[in-house]
């Protein structure tokens, strides 16, 4: 059975819209074309099964940073205490992707690809849409969607640039062959009027002028950061003129090759010429899906409300098979026979009233998941999930402590190290403390061990921290 999507990119407070349909092969075909108004979008997302939308969220950031190695789940709590040392004020929502391990300080640690958004922009493009929340699956920047575009058409071999303009926005993106932004730009450009010869002649060299300085202070600036060569595939798309404007007026000192469509491979119901025309929509069916920004309480809501429908869908054919059952009983041919099934009724009666009152709980267990874990959780929560992400697997603690006093908790953690010899014990104190010293919200106040009084051979040594965990971060 296929499933009808509607793709939307709001561009400018406009949206650009269009209409997929999904086959369980894995392909898509194309709806014919609407025009851009409210109401035919509007239609469009009644019959859809699923909605799909990206845009440019002004404060979406865009990272690779090296961080502790630890569990993959505990990663998030990392990422988001480093945001919020950077913008302590901001209610940010990140999305992230291990890379691969690399040695720093001598100690293994992971390599991530995460980006950032101001919960406040993800809230109000999600309201734009509220009449149909529920059918909206997937939440991406147009940079990432554009990434997806790329990937899927061409499946470049090493690092890429794309430049994409339409109207009064540009894009410059330097993205990984996984389709991982390294870098991504969002200039005030538009292609320029190109009526009258004199005035097109220094409109488009003028522009021509501006995109090659600003993509060749991308490139220099890609090629510090991350010490590798300049993408050697260069991408020009959204506007078939661009081609005319930087034939005409090349971009100068250019290491890479450069084409002007997408012209890889697609799903067989949509043409090259559809592909390019519509890169930006078509690009949220193949985006990463690491980056999705669906709100993760939207998720959570989700799951809870369909593991209910499930089991009230359940209890329904229970109760209808029972009846169905019951009309279908012969006729009595005696009172004793209509004693008997009356009793076998009554009995099953008591079965659902069993059932039911066993399914009656499910709602108040959502509700308490809702309140404990979905909500604003207490500010020790935070505390304690930050300790457990990042102690290592050597280390027991014998005794954890924490008093609240007016502005912050005092926490006091005692222990012991185990490991081959004193020194890769006390390397083991020591990658803890950075650990813990890497979190804004966290200020380590002593630290003591017991080195010096069990001597050099004993098998473990035991430790004790003193702690100030100041509440105040926000959420993730």
């Amino acid at each position: 059975m296929s499933k009808k999507i509607v793709s939307i990119s709001y561009l400018n407070g406009s949206a650009e819209f269009i209409e997929v349909e999904g086959s369980l092969s894995g392909g898509y075909t194309l709806s014919p074309s609407y025009a851009y108004t409210g109401e035919s979008l509007q239609a469009a997302c009644a019959r859809a099964d699923e909605i799909y939308l990206n845009t440019l969220f002004p404060t979406a950031q865009y990272e690779w940073e090296i961080f502790p190695k630890v569990q993959e789940r505990y990663l998030h709590s990392l990422i988001t205490s480093s945001i919020q040392r950077k913008s302590p004020s901001a209610r940010v929502s990140a999305r992230f992707q291990y890379i691969h391990d690399v040695v720093k300080d001598g100690n293994a640690s992971s390599l991530v690809a995460y980006q950032s958004i101001e919960k406040n922009d993800i809230e109000s493009v999600f309201d734009l849409l509220s009449k149909f929340r529920q059918k909206v699956k997937y939440i991406y920047t147009l940079p990432a969607a554009l990434a997806g575009a790329v990937l899927q058409s061409e499946k470049p071999a090493g690092n890429f640039l794309l430049f994409w303009v339409r109207e009064d926005v540009s894009i410059i993106a330097i993205v990984s062959a996984d389709g991982l932004i390294k870098i991504a730009r969002t200039l005030p450009y538009s292609l320029p009027d190109l009526e009258g010869p004199d005035a097109a002649h220094i409109a488009a060299s003028n522009f021509s002028a501006e995109i090659s300085r600003e993509i060749m202070m991308t490139v220099n600036y890609f090629k510090q950061k991350f010490r590798e060569s300049a993408p050697a595939d260069m991408y020009l798309l959204g506007d078939a003129r661009l081609q005319t404007i930087i034939k005409d007026f090349p971009i100068k000192n250019l290491e890479g090759s450069i084409s002007y469509s997408l012209s890889g491979s697609f799903s067989e119901g949509i043409t090259t010429e559809k592909f390019n025309e519509n890169a930006h929509l078509l690009g949220n069916l193949w985006a990463n899906e690491s980056f999705n920004f669906l709100p993760l309480q939207e998720t959570q809501e989700r799951k809870a409300s369909s593991v209910l429908t499930a089991a009230l869908v359940g209890l329904l054919l229970l109760i209808g098979l029972a009846g169905f059952w019951t009309l279908n009983i012969s006729e009595p041919k005696s009172n004793l026979d209509l004693v008997d099934r009356m009793r076998e009724l009554q009995f099953d009666i008591r079965e659902l009233e069993t059932s039911i009152a066993g399914l009656k709980p499910i709602e108040g267990r959502i509700k308490y998941y809702q309140s404990a874990f979905l909500d604003k959780k207490p500010e020790f929560i935070t505390f304690l999930q930050q300790i457990a992400a990042v102690v290592p697997a050597e280390m027991v603690f014998d005794n954890f402590t924490m008093t609240p006093e007016e502005s912050a908790w005092n926490c006091v953690i005692t222990g012991k190290i185990k490991g081959r010899d004193w020194q890769e014990r006390l390397d083991t104190l020591r990658e803890f403390g950075r650990a813990l010293y890497a979190f804004a919200n966290i200020d380590i106040q002593n630290v003591s061990h017991s080195l010096g009084q069990a001597g050099m051979d004993a098998s473990t040594i035991s430790f004790q921290l003193s702690l100030q965990f100041i509440p105040g971060e926000e959420n993730k």
